[in-house]
């Protein structure tokens, strides 16, 4: 990487809590599980738009299927250290992350954090983050759902994928274009391509809406991906 711009991927999968502790059932976190090739195209974005692409993690199940110089798939490289995971998050131009354990690290040195939430009511709302959050589709009434829906399904808070699986609701996770169009939002935020005082001030109806069934006391200063985004329909 040297002195050249750089952006941070996380995308959580279950090989690293299934290899670190074989003996613990897993399964109750399905819903938070991603597949690298979701994200291709996000990924080939922010290399045409100039940046070195990290890919970060431990244990993962799969490499990133683009080949590129510009693209640094750490978990299989030999210089996985304790050392360069904070220090690649604490000097990267943004992270991007799908709700991993990590992203917790860029926040702590304010670097801008793309999230990507599965479960809508956990996903961090503050300053420096940039929200994407994930359309839910209901099999049974062939609908997609809203705040107010997921609210009433008792899906605001999930915390286990029998809970989604039980109102026979799925959490859109492979949607590549979508990813595109977010992390291109996001780089023009980080580059000063758009006014995000407008934006936030643009939000506040949105705020106020998701306010309503979220737990008391979190101030939501962060910013929202809302095209192609269903939960305020």
């Amino acid at each position: 990487i040297k002195n050249n711009k750089y952006v941070c991927l996380f995308v959580r999968d279950d090989n690293y809590l299934n290899k670190r502790f074989p003996d613990e059932i897993w399964d109750y976190h399905e819903h938070r599980n991603f597949d690298i090739d979701d994200f291709n195209s996000m990924i080939n974005l922010i290399i045409e738009r100039g940046y070195y692409l990290v890919r970060m993690g431990r244990d993962s199940k799969k490499r990133v299927g683009i080949i590129n110089p510009k693209i640094i798939d750490y978990p299989f490289s030999s210089y996985v250290s304790d050392f360069a995971d904070i220090y690649l998050m604490a000097n990267c131009a943004l992270c991007i992350s799908t709700s991993t354990g990590p992203e917790l690290v860029p926040r702590i040195f304010k670097k801008p954090l793309a999230q990507i939430a599965p479960t809508i009511g956990s996903m961090y709302t503050h300053k420096n983050v940039i929200n994407c959050m994930l359309n839910t589709y209901c099999k049974k009434t062939s609908n997609y759902l809203n705040l107010e829906d997921l609210a009433e399904k008792k899906l605001f808070y999930a915390n286990s994928s029998e809970e989604y699986k039980s109102k026979n609701v799925e959490i859109i996770k492979n949607d590549s274009e979508y990813y595109k169009n977010y992390m291109n939002f996001c780089i023009n935020i980080i580059e000063g391509k758009i006014n995000t005082q407008k934006i936030f001030n643009e939000q506040k109806i949105f705020r106020d809406r998701f306010q309503k069934f979220r737990k008391k006391g979190f101030k939501f200063n962060s910013i929202m991906y809302l095209d192609g985004n269903k939960n305020f329909s």
